[in-house]
């Protein structure tokens, strides 16, 4: 099945494709700043807007409750299940595996070097009180910890929690077209040093945070702050569930009406995925303008072993049903379902087939 016999004619106003891209290591980001995606959905006839040149309030919501019907959006997998949960009509149609699930932070001169030194100690736990979007900050550091507690013989139980306020961004952001225009160093530094258990770490209230890659890298370049335990160091790929894989999700609108369209952004991504895999250093120049990592030699050993074609691998379905069934337990969702009935291979088929 190739994109021309799963086409249907749309009117012309469902021509343009809203799309979003999170700041995370996915092909789609490469495909944005080669043209790749614009020349591929002018193949159909189609062009593309960034989320990101709407106003403040209509980008959170579309990019975090799915709300557009000609949309797609690629990136994090606790913001699109949990969206999907409460009934946004969103279709898996690829992933992209991740292999980090995350690290524990601690103050370099705390005395802390093992899992097993966190016993009785304080670890922070965000809490954000916004209702527009999932709490995915916590969910993903909560079941992260769960893990890498486990892996050093303790639980929940065994530490202190401490809930830190999450902090909303009310700064104004001027639309822009795509996201590399809108991640300058600065902001990356900030969302890193800023983060309020970063600084309830530093000021000593917490003795551990959860970590992402990016950030434990700008956090460890200090001096003062160093990474005790890491997800991904072990053969484990269950380990990268808390954070991986990330989803391509579509309307299913849009799957209906214009297929050409979601295979035409999948295609793309799938250039940018092969051209990645070959030219890694001059990928990873471009990916450190759309991601937390500090430089892009940082960037170029981070993807090292990452496969950015997108897929619907196994092993991505299994860590994000054990995603989903965390978010279900811990009541991050409050309703059930099952992964296989979110998924629609036949685009990613399509767009393969195409190429």
């Amino acid at each position: 099945m190739t994109s021309k016999n799963l086409s249907s004619q749309a009117p012309a106003s469902a021509r343009v494709l809203n799309y979003s891209i999170c700041p995370v290591f996915v092909a789609s980001h490469v495909a944005v700043e080669l043209g790749w995606l614009e020349e591929e959905l002018a193949s159909v006839g189609a062009s593309a807007r960034y989320l990101g040149s709407l106003t403040r309030d209509e980008q959170n919501i579309a990019h975090h409750q799915h709300t557009l019907p000609f949309q797609i959006r690629d990136g994090g997998n606790i913001p699109p299940t949990w969206s999907h949960a409460r009934g946004a009509e969103n279709v898996v149609i690829g992933t992209t595996g991740f292999n980090s699930g995350g690290q524990i932070v601690v103050r370099a001169d705390s005395g802390i070097y093992t899992l097993a030194d966190l016993a009785g100690r304080k670890v922070a736990l965000s809490r954000s009180n916004a209702d527009y979007r999932a709490d995915w900050w916590r969910a993903n550091s909560e079941f992260g910890l769960l893990l890498l507690l486990r892996l050093g013989g303790l639980t929940f139980d065994d530490v202190e929690l401490i809930e830190i306020p999450a902090i909303e961004s009310t700064a104004h952001l001027p639309p822009v077209s795509r996201l590399s225009e809108r991640w300058p160093q600065t902001e990356r530094e900030s969302l890193a040093f800023n983060l309020p258990e970063v600084v309830a770490l530093g000021d000593g209230r917490v003795d551990a945070i959860f970590s992402n890659q990016g950030r434990s890298e700008i956090l460890e370049k200090t001096g003062q702050f160093k990474v005790i335990e890491d997800l991904r160091r072990y053969p484990d790929w269950t380990l990268n569930a808390p954070s991986g894989p990330y989803l391509i999700t579509a309307s299913r609108t849009l799957l209906d009406q214009s297929p050409e369209i979601a295979i035409a952004f999948l295609k793309a991504s799938i250039r940018a995925g092969r051209w990645i895999a070959d030219n890694r250093r001059e990928a990873a120049v471009i990916l450190n303008r759309v991601t937390y990592q500090a430089t892009a030699e940082d960037v170029l050993r981070d993807i090292a072993d990452i496969d950015f074609v997108p897929s619907l691998s196994a092993q991505n379905i299994a860590n994000l049903t054990s995603l989903k069934d965390f978010l279900f337990k811990h009541e991050y969702i409050k309703n059930d379902f099952e992964i296989s009935s979110w998924i629609d291979g036949q685009f990613l088929k399509s767009a393969l087939d195409d190429l």
